[in-house]
């Protein structure tokens, strides 16, 4: 059986990008991973959950929310800072990939927030439609069509562009 200190090596990066990519706020995200794995060091052997990174994901967004309707915003970040973190690319094809990647997370930001939860959890963090069913607390068939019109929308914003 893994250690909690294991989980969060296994899961914590994950965790933290998937709130990363909501409120884009380095210290925020830092917090609600901590957070989250202090609730469940606190909580994991009585709930015992079937699907650990599911109910991992659904800590976190649990805490999320509590953390926006406790501060009533989310303090948003440039787009320049989330691709220093996830990319290092040379020097001409940086220009270019940061044009890009700031343009889908425009995209992704312009979702409904539902939405947009499905199509990370499902595409970023590779969660089945029932984990994410899960995390989100609707059914795997919500899942289903939250991914479909989120992809249709993104399709049809580049087609428009």
């Amino acid at each position: 059986m893994k250690t909690l200190n294991e989980h969060y090596e296994h899961y914590g990066k994950e965790i933290y990008i998937y709130i990363y990519s909501f409120c884009r706020n380095h210290e925020i995200a830092e917090d609600i991973v901590q957070d989250t794995f202090y609730k469940a060091y606190g909580s994991i052997s009585v709930t015992q959950p079937d699907h650990l990174k599911a109910w991992l994901f659904k800590v976190a967004y649990h805490l999320f929310i509590d953390y926006v309707r406790k501060e009533k915003r989310v303090q948003l970040l440039d787009e320049s800072r989330i691709s220093k973190i996830f990319w290092e690319p040379d020097f001409e094809s940086k220009v270019f990939e940061q044009e890009e990647i700031g343009e889908l997370f425009l995209q992704i930001d312009g979702l409904p927030f539902n939405q947009k939860q499905a199509l990370l959890l499902h595409s970023i963090h590779k969660l089945s439609y029932g984990e994410i069913a899960q995390v989100l607390e609707i059914t795997e068939s919500s899942v289903k069509s939250l991914i479909f019109r989120a992809r249709a929308t993104l399709r049809k914003v580049k087609m428009e562009v």
